[in-house]
């Protein structure tokens, strides 16, 4: 008997494959088929490790395994399931992954796949790394290949497309999707893909439901063989996804599996796991799938009410017990550094991190001269080369209660929903140390002219340092799948969730100088307008000052309102400017070098020079500009020689007032300095 007769065997002692053969006696031929296109696909899955050598075994192992666990799950209720239900079953435990097979010629040819260009539009990172290496790295072409594994099966039963014939009709396209749903989102299976009465025998969903938990609960060590293990000498990752590959191993080694002894379709009830881990990390990382694995429970439960009348009752489980994950050797517990919200909330915004509490000008500054500044390349690199950004304009007045405003207003590219919830609100998260930046960044041509100053994503939060209230009104140039239209944010103090308004929301007003605004933005940019707190707004507050210590010749205009432009300090300058300017000491700092050197005989008249050093001068890069000025004290002493000690001569040596001594002790001439 062949090796592959001996495993059909093994399939055929599963609970659920005798009911089927029980219910399909009758129909030798329907029998035959899916004992057929089992088979088939056993031999076509053996070749998954040769496009993923270091995953956990995908071939016979596994869907034994899912047999099995169908059984687990179903219960005594596996008897209610229809003929066509259990071939579906059947068949999408051995098809669901079998798009993880690529011929050679496929997997040289990636990128001419039908769903390379999705992957693409969904991560930014790989884009990248196409960028950087020139072409498909072999890392990246593996993560397309894990990516698209359940959109590929449409392939392989295309292949087979004649003889998946049940009562006449062609069911190519059930058994796809419900393949295609175990790696999608859960609530994906309650579209219309599905059918819950589909050829008036079979509930799809439910099918689908079952097969994506019983995927998930495959995880144990009968899928990991410690001796192929260490064939791949997986022990000593060489790449990241040999790492990724080690750690799905070692938790598998250590698992030990489900067990639904208490098996009940009442609710809330759960199921066991045992597990023997030997390290916190790899306890840590089993902890973490069995969350995502009850988050999963949940998910599933909430579409059954989309089933069929016959399952839409069932009861998955709800809970995982845990208390038989017995760790080896060590106390398992969250013993790693941990951030405490609040307190590092209130760490960032403190003004003992920042020299001046008004840095959020600065940074509000910083981030409208960036934004304005990629609207310049963003337009110039889509034919509009002529595109100046308009200037950014500041304004600050009372309102009718007495509190302080201060507005910014860029006419840069403005903030998409995703990029707010992404990295406006997110506290480190920069937009311009994205990959969605450096991907957009690709477009332009002059691509090392721009290089954003904003960095630490922590420019709003810097506000709550002087303001209790911000408001936000953007408008963006780009359209993600939410918004292709204004936003308004309203943030009211730092621990209070904001308010978010688009699209059908009535926008509340935005703060004017002039008078509030009853209306979206309607040109491309960001508005921002911070109230301060009263105790902020001192009789000597003064926003021109601050605005004059914090801009240096910017490259997009700051208007100031009543002010008129604001940071420009060097522009008229000839570039080979060279006027050397000198300056005199104070007489109170002379005083004090004349006390110093009391005792000596000397005439001090010091001064400093001031020398330009121009940066357009001596470099070509367009974006340096401006000036370096070189301070240079000349002491102008005039030295006497001491009449008290006629070997001591006084001298000039690095700045420092020096004299030369005999010493009659050592008969030699020391140098002594003042």
């Amino acid at each position: 008997m062949s090796a592959s007769r001996k495993i059909e065997d093994v399939f055929k002692t599963t609970k659920i494959w005798k009911h089927f053969e029980n219910i399909v006696s009758h129909e030798k031929a329907t029998a035959t088929l899916v004992s057929t296109l089992t088979s088939d696909a056993i031999g076509i899955l053996d070749k998954i490790i040769e496009t993923f050598p270091t995953y956990t075994l995908h071939n016979g192992q596994h869907q034994l395994n899912i047999l099995n666990i169908y059984e687990k799950l179903l219960g005594d209720r596996i008897k209610d399931l229809t003929d066509l239900e259990t071939a579906i079953l059947i068949l999408s435990a051995f098809y669901h992954d079998i798009g993880m097979v690529f011929k050679k010629e496929e997997k040289e040819n990636l990128e001419l796949e039908e769903y390379f260009a999705d992957f693409l539009s969904e991560n930014d990172r790989a884009k990248l790394d196409i960028a950087e290496n020139s072409g498909l790295s072999e890392n990246t072409a593996e993560w397309y290949c894990r990516w698209s594994h359940a959109k590929r099966v449409w392939i392989f039963l295309d292949r087979i497309n004649e003889q998946l014939i049940w009562e006449g009709n062609n069911f190519r396209k059930a058994l796809a999707y419900v393949c295609l749903s175990h790696n999608e989102e859960a609530k994906w299976i309650k579209g219309d893909e599905l059918s819950s009465n589909y050829w008036s025998n079979a509930d799809l969903k439910f099918c689908a439901l079952i097969l994506r938990l019983a995927d998930l609960l495959d995880f144990d060590n009968t899928r990991t063989p410690s001796s192929l293990y260490q064939f791949l000498d997986l022990e000593n990752p060489k790449n990241k996804s040999e790492e990724a590959s080690k750690v799905e191993w070692q938790k598998h080694f250590a698992s030990r599996g489900f067990s639904f002894d208490n098996w009940t379709q009442q609710d809330n009830y759960e199921i066991g796991f045992q597990a023997s881990p030997n390290s916190p990390s790899i306890e840590h990382e089993i902890e973490k799938f069995l969350n995502y694995i009850e988050k999963e429970f949940h998910a599933c439960s909430s579409v059954l009410q989309f089933c069929s009348d016959k399952w839409c009752n069932f009861k998955f489980p709800n809970k995982i017990n845990r208390q038989n994950i017995i760790s080896q050797g060590y106390t398992y517990g969250d013993f790693k550094f941990s951030l405490d919200q609040q307190q590092i909330l209130s760490l960032l915004m403190g003004e003992n991190l920042y020299d001046n509490k008004f840095v959020c000008i600065r940074e509000l500054l910083q981030n409208a001269i960036d934004t304005s500044r990629h609207r310049e390349f963003h337009e110039r690199s889509n034919g509009n080369i002529d595109f100046k950004a308009q200037s950014i304009e500041v304004s600050t007045w009372h309102d009718k209660e007495g509190y302080r405003w201060i507005r910014i207003d860029d006419y840069g590219m403005g903030m998409t929903f995703s990029q707010i919830s992404k990295y406006f609100l997110k506290v480190g998260c920069s937009y311009y140390n994205s990959d969605e930046f450096k991907v957009e960044k690709l477009k332009y041509k002059n691509v090392d002219d721009f290089t954003p100053v904003s960095r630490f994503g922590i420019g709003i939060l810097s506000c709550f340092i002087v303001a209790n209230v911000v408001e936000v009104n953007t408008h963006s140039v780009f359209a993600d799948g939410k918004s292709n239209h204004p936003i308004r944010l309203s943030l009211e103090g730092l621990h209070n969730y904001y308010v978010l308004q688009t699209k059908d929301d009535i926008p509340s007003s935005m703060p004017n100088f002039d008078k509030d605004e009853n209306s979206y933005r309607k040109q491309k940019g960001t508005s921002i307008a911070i109230r301060l707190n009263p105790n902020n707004d001192l009789p000597d507050f003064d926003l021109s000052h601050i605005i004059d210590m914090t801009l240096f010749n910017p490259s997009i205009d700051v208007k100031l309102l009543n002010k008129g432009k604001k940071g420009i300090y060097l522009k008229n300058l000839d570039p080979d400017f060279t006027n050397i300017e000198s300056h005199k000491i104070k007489e109170d700092e002379l005083q004090k070098i004349k006390e110093y050197l009391k005792g000596t005989e000397v005439n001090i008249a010091p001064e400093i020079k001031k020398i330009p050093i121009s940066l357009n001068k001596f470099f070509s890069h367009p974006n340096i500009k401006g000036f370096l000025y070189l301070l240079e004290l000349n002491p102008n002493i005039e030295w006497k020689k001491n009449e008290k000690h006629y070997d001591e001569y006084y001298y000039h040596r690095y700045n420092d007032i020096c004299y030369l001594r005999y010493d009659d002790n050592s008969k030699k001439t020391k140098t002594y300095c003042l």
